[in-house]
């Protein structure tokens, strides 16, 4: 029987960080020189890059088939995972796009990544998350009691950088929105 030790455990963490660190490199290096394979030198061999897409761990996978959607003019297909068909009516719009990228030599998909990280989506994202999170704070559930909407509001006030004196604008706001409804009604049943 094979004993596993906390050192065992520690060296395979390791080298499991030394394979990641080598790894991300190398697929920055390859994002950008398929692009300029496809793009700039006019391949067709979107098989490079379904084939770097069979190898790759589930989160590389998912940040390469974005920055590949983003970038070239093949459809994706979710279903087979992998990109067939070029779209012609793609081309000059992603054509120009890569080399707009390309132009800057440090770019490569972790860039690329980061940039649309900070984007909408993430605050979109987060806006989504706060608010599943307090209906479910609301509704409660089999293994927790629900929560008040003063004690939640406690709750968001205990949070470093928020204060009374950021609510107050935004209770203005809403109570100034329901007015307006009410008026719109009230002039919706006069007429």
């Amino acid at each position: 029987m094979n004993i596993i030790t906390k050192e065992s455990i520690n060296y395979q963490i390791d080298r499991m960080a030394r394979i990641e660190k080598l790894g991300r490199p190398v697929l920055g290096k390859l994002s950008r020189d398929l692009l300029e394979y496809l793009m700039t030198q006019g391949s067709t061999d979107i098989a490079s890059v379904n084939r770097l897409l069979g190898v790759l761990t589930p989160a590389n996978r998912k940040a390469c088939v974005s920055f590949f959607k983003y970038f070239l003019p093949w459809k994706y297909d979710e279903e087979k995972g992998e990109f067939g068909k070029r779209n012609k009516h793609l081309v000059t719009k992603r054509q120009a796009r890569c080399s707009a990228f390309l132009l800057v030599e440090e770019n490569t998909i972790w860039t690329w990544k980061r940039e649309t990280e900070g984007s909408e989506t993430t605050v979109s994202t987060y806006q989504d998350r706060i608010k599943k999170l307090v209906a479910s704070a609301l509704k409660g559930t089999k293994k927790t009691e629900s929560l008040t909407a003063a004690e939640i509001l406690a709750c968001v006030l205990e949070v470093e950088g928020i204060s009374v004196e950021d609510m107050i604008p935004l209770v203005e706001a809403i109570k100034k929105d329901e007015e307006n409804k009410d008026d719109e009604v009230e002039m919706k049943e006069a007429a």
